[in-house]
């Protein structure tokens, strides 16, 4: 039997109750921008008072139910939330309590947040303006006016009140750069955090609906726009009020440190909604967060350092760990477990996998796996980071994207027993899935490190953790995007693999990336040797040979050599 799905409700006929309300919109939408001005110029009035006119002479009891009594009523009346927002503006200037005007102030916010977020996710939605059907109004009364009457009258009853309110009464910085908190209270935010759901609840019963049966899409019988908002929209409007409401509520009643860390919670998830929304519908939105969090600390990282009175040496120990680390990708998952170009002993493969763990760019397993994929099916639709995709895809979009269909077909038939056979790489693989080994050895040493040289953890994972981990990423991805755009492709011109100075330098001797292509299997990745081609991943690789770590590397200089023969003659 077929699954029917429940359909949204259709807007209210006219013999509905709260038809003659609703007939008073239009009247209301016109007239809302002669009252407008007299009520911000009351409650500008009211800014920078401690306390308020009527603060200790009315009952919060009473400024409680007021507050849900309009919320409640606009919406048993099908009206727009906006009509609430406006209303408790009123109220605010009519009372002049601290609470109505703080619950005021925390709308305004999420009323900007909601309309504006909707009308670039979906731009009909402006059309709630009025009642419309795509590309023409719906109601007479609608169609005479033009349409850059109803902008004006957004931008006067929405932008501008809502941005009024919140330098007047939000929070601000003062020229000492002490924060403060502004008229709202922890109160108004406990208050205002889940008026849009009790307005949504109220709506759904006048719509003959159970709150516990309601669908956000059956807003749509309220806003009458044609065709209808979609889900993903009204999401957004719901997620992002109760988002907004409980950081600024994070940040009023937690102390400093815990506020930051609590903020991150609501922060992220209004983060993850607005991607989900806004940006493309495959996007892997939960691992698009972690690399937007990344780069935040990295960021942090990075002021860490140039506010800190050894900056110098911070840098140096910087760039000395991101190309020591390095070593584990280039000498290590690349040219060792991926291309086989030599072979190691035991306790050169326990160094390089422990400088893999230390970058922590997946496990040798996963890395090679795709790797040789790359190589396999270079810029078709099996490779993992094809550049014909563009150039931020094959820097690092292609992390940030499901697999192709064709990629996982393929990828599935590269073999890869050869690395599990190996008990190092068996080990970190094992030790990832059981306890993160990678994350520990990346960010968990740095922040010891952080503590036992500088007293401060924080600045260790920070600068020798999150940067420096930023650092080795990009670097490694700028062989998949740089190495593929920029300089000569020699050995192969009808490759997209280039020889790329920058890359050498930021990538341990990666960036000879056209004779890498012809050649996968040379050790060193160049023709030349390290006196004319910088290549120190080439240079560790020689000293364990000396060592007795490492033998039977393998080189292709003589066949580039031929081929520049021939070519020649």
């Amino acid at each position: 039997m077929a699954h029917r799905m429940e359909e949204p409700l259709q807007p209210a006929d006219e013999q509905h109750w709260s038809h003659p309300i609703k007939c008073m919109l239009f009247l209301w939408k016109v007239r809302l921008p002669l009252i407008a001005l007299p009520v911000l110029m009351g409650l500008r009035r009211l800014a920078g008072k401690d306390g308020l006119a009527m603060a200790g002479a009315t009952p919060w009891s009473w400024e409680l139910a007021l507050v849900f009594a309009i919320t409640i009523g606009t919406g048993l009346f099908q009206l727009p939330f906006s009509c609430t927002w406006w209303i408790l503006l009123i109220a605010a200037f009519a009372l002049e309590t601290q609470m109505l005007v703080g619950v005021a102030t925390v709308c305004s916010l999420t009323v900007l947040l909601a309309w504006y977020g909707s009308v670039r996710l979906y731009p009909h939605a402006i059309c709630a303006l009025w009642t419309c059907r795509l590309g023409k109004a719906a109601d007479t009364y609608a169609g005479s006016i033009p349409f850059w009457v109803w902008q004006v009258w957004d931008l006067a009853v929405h932008a501008a009140p809502a941005i009024l309110m919140l330098v007047w009464h939000g929070p601000s910085i003062g020229t000492d750069g002490v924060v403060r908190r502004g008229t709202v209270t922890p109160t108004a935010l406990a208050v205002a955090m889940p008026l849009c759901l009790v307005w949504f609840w109220s709506m759904s019963l006048a719509l003959g609906r159970a709150p516990w049966k309601a669908y956000f899409r059956d807003t749509n019988a309220v806003y009458q726009v044609i065709p209808n908002i979609p889900d993903r929209c009204w999401h957004w409007i719901y997620g992002s009020h109760i988002a907004a409401s409980s950081l600024w509520f994070a940040l009023l009643v937690l102390p400093a440190g815990a506020a930051r860390c609590a903020t991150l919670v609501p922060i992220l998830f209004g983060w993850h909604v607005f991607a989900r929304l806004h940006f493309r519908e495959d996007l892997l939105v939960g691992r698009t967060t972690f690399f937007v969090a990344a780069h935040i600390f990295g960021a942090w990282g990075l002021y860490r350092t140039f506010a800190h009175p050894s900056t110098l040496r911070l840098w140096v120990e910087v760039v000395t760990m991101w190309q020591i680390g390095g070593f584990g990708i280039t000498c290590g998952a690349h040219r060792l477990w991926s291309h086989r170009s030599f072979i190691a002993e035991l306790p050169f493969r326990v160094f390089l996998m422990l400088l893999n763990t230390f970058a922590n760019q997946g496990t040798i397993v996963h890395w090679a796996r795709d790797h040789r994929a790359h190589h396999k099916w270079t810029d078709t639709p099996a490779d993992p980071h094809d550049t014909r995709r563009g150039f931020f895809y094959a820097h690092m979009g292609w992390l940030l994207l499901p697999k192709t269909q064709e990629l996982k077909t393929k990828g599935a038939e590269v073999p890869y027993a050869d690395l599990l056979a190996d008990p190092v790489v068996a080990f970190q693989k094992w030790a990832e899935d059981k306890f993160m080994f990678m994350e520990l050895v990346s960010f968990g040493l740095p922040a010891v490190y952080g503590h036992w040289v500088y007293g401060d953890a924080l600045l260790g994972f920070l600068v020798h953790g999150a940067l420096r981990w930023l650092c080795t990423l990009h670097a490694t991805w700028c062989v998949n995007s740089v190495a593929h755009y920029f300089g000569e492709n020699s050995y192969d011109t009808q490759a997209s693999a280039r020889e790329s100075w920058f890359t050498v330098l930021v990538a341990d001797g990666e960036g000879w990336h056209s004779y890498h292509h012809k050649y996968p299997w040379d050790y060193a990745t160049s023709e030349f040797g390290a006196h004319r081609q910088w290549n120190p991943s080439k240079i560790l690789i020689d000293v364990a040979v000396l060592l007795g770590q490492a033998r039977h590397t393998k080189r292709a200089d003589h066949l580039a050599r031929k081929a520049a023969g021939r070519a020649s003659s």
